[in-house]
């Protein structure tokens, strides 16, 4: 059985890396508004050597800014297709596909010889079926990446004991792609600490130093770039933001979702809580007897260094993402694409601990983990083949027909060559007019509109507005009628609106 667990891992990598190609076609990956900067910086760094992307204040006298909201490790794996003329999209699914090619092979494979073949393949189909980890493979997303060397990181830690630099290094590329992943680089420097077996205090030390100097050293010289080509802004806001409740609900409540899926409210948070329950017992048993696997009483050992490393990449994540949302971005959500790596972690601990002891269970126990198992993962594929049919029938976000399809994008296609745009959903026009278009002002203060209005005057600009609404700008019909402007053209979604030659500006 220990020869099957290569071809097991392969096996289930080249399923997953299937999945996510066939689940972004027709229609083509969901569009995220992020999509816009890791597309552009792609472009820009495969054809120009610098990272820059839209920059949508009307304020601007420049349509580009340097990469600053988002790192550069994504943008820059997905140029290295572009380069060779894959059209960026195109580049951001043979990605997508291959990082999850990457991540779940490396997780049966660290399962199977922690725990046994059999729960690789347990833990291969929790993978496949589970709806945030299918979710963030269905957009162009830089979450599949960094899953892909978070489990790497993870495989270092608990199969390579003697190489901390080496799961340095995947964590600095961790968080090369997601500032998150600055979690990983002080949980593998955590990790080197604390581990089992670790020595003295000394040698403890310099393998956490070592652990932690890859990543210390790429964010520090990002921050450095980041600050001289901004002028020593910040890539953040620091300071301390409040109102955790409804963060914290809406966490709770993807959590739920995720235990209980084939359960709805007010059923779901009690099941969740039971399956919660249920899987911190086994879990729990597991960490404090461990159990003979496949290579013998190795195994003890080797469900219980795998649980911890799990906990502490978790734990360090969950932290340092709680940490942010309180003192730089008040609006992370907790939702399953910012909890994709805590689950994949959490999943990856309970799988392993059903498999280590599950050889001191009688059949009962066998029979009922076996039930709520198949249970649970008929409910999770579920819930992924309604979303995956959604994204093949209608597309995710920008990618959604309903945009695709715009007829106000198509007039800009045809009508706007030469014209500055500002619009209510620059997003849309970016993808599907292939112009870089700037955002409306977001207040609706005399100033602001006179400025405005120079603006569009001295740009010769055009006021494209979608028939819905936006959150981030102002009321585009208040605005249409402050600035005096005139319709030029009307269709289906939209309108397009312009200055008089004799306009008078605004009061």
């Amino acid at each position: 059985m220990p020869s099957f667990r290569v071809p097991l891992a392969v096996a289930f990598g080249a399923l997953a890396c299937w999945l996510a190609l066939a689940v972004t076609q027709p229609v083509g990956p969901g569009l995220d508004p992020d999509s816009v900067s890791y597309l552009a910086a792609a472009r820009s760094l495969a054809h120009h050597g610098t990272l820059t992307v839209p920059d949508d204040d009307w304020e601007s006298a420049d349509s580009t800014t340097a990469l600053t909201h988002f790192p550069p490790g994504y943008p820059a794996v997905l140029a290295l297709p572009v380069a060779m003329g894959v059209p960026p999209i195109d580049a951001a699914r043979l990605v997508q596909a291959l990082a999850a090619l990457v991540a779940t092979a490396l997780c049966v494979w660290l399962v199977s010889v922690t725990a046994g073949s059999w729960a690789g393949a347990a833990a291969g189909v929790t993978l496949l079926v589970t709806p945030a980890l299918a979710a963030v493979h269905e957009s162009v997303l830089s979450e599949p990446l960094f899953l892909a060397l978070a489990a790497l990181t993870l495989v270092l830690m608990v199969r390579a004991p003697g190489r901390p630099l080496a799961a340095g290094v995947a964590a600095a590329g961790s968080a090369l792609v997601r500032y998150a992943g600055v979690s990983l680089v002080g949980g593998a420097a955590l990790w080197w600490l604390v581990r089992p077996g670790g020595g003295g205090w000394r040698e403890r030390v310099r393998a956490a130093t070592l652990a932690f100097l890859p990543g210390g050293v790429a964010m520090a010289a990002w921050v450095a770039r980041t600050a001289r080509v901004h002028h020593a802004e910040a890539i953040r806001d620091l300071a301390v933001y409040g109102q955790l409740g409804a963060t914290v609900r809406e966490g709770a409540d993807t959590v739920a979702t995720w235990l209980a899926p084939v359960l709805d409210d007010p059923w779901r948070a009690l099941g969740a809580l039971g399956v919660l329950a249920l899987a911190g017992l086994v879990v729990v048993a597991a960490a404090r007897r461990g159990a003979r696997g496949e290579d013998g009483d190795a195994g003890r050992d080797g469900a219980r260094v795998m649980l911890a490393a799990t906990g502490v990449l978790a734990g360090s994540y969950l932290a340092f993402v709680l940490l942010a949302r309180i003192v730089a971005d008040p609006g992370i959500p907790l939702d399953q694409r910012i909890l994709a790596p805590v689950i994949l972690l959490a999943e990856l601990a309970v799988i392993t601990a059903l498999g280590a002891r599950w050889g001191d269970w009688g059949w009962v126990r066998r029979s009922a983990a076996a039930l709520l198992l198949v249970i649970w993962w008929g409910g999770s594929l579920s819930s992924a083949l309604d979303d995956a049919e959604y994204a093949l029938d209608t597309g995710n976000d920008y990618a959604d027909v309903s945009w695709s399809g715009s007829a106000l994008a198509g007039w800009v296609r045809e009508h706007g060559d030469g014209r500055a745009l500002f619009t209510n959903f620059p997003t849309a026009l970016y993808f599907h007019a292939g112009r870089m278009a700037r955002l409306l002002p977001q207040g609706a203060a005399p100033d602001s509109v006179r400025a405005f209005a120079r603006a569009l005057r001295e740009r010769d600009g055009l006021v494209v507005v979608f028939d819905r609404g936006s959150r981030f700008v102002m009321s585009p019909d208040s605005l249409v009628a402050r600035l005096g402007v005139r319709r030029i053209a009307r269709v289906a979604d939209g309108a397009v609106y312009a200055l008089p030659a004799d306009s008078v500006p605004p009061r």
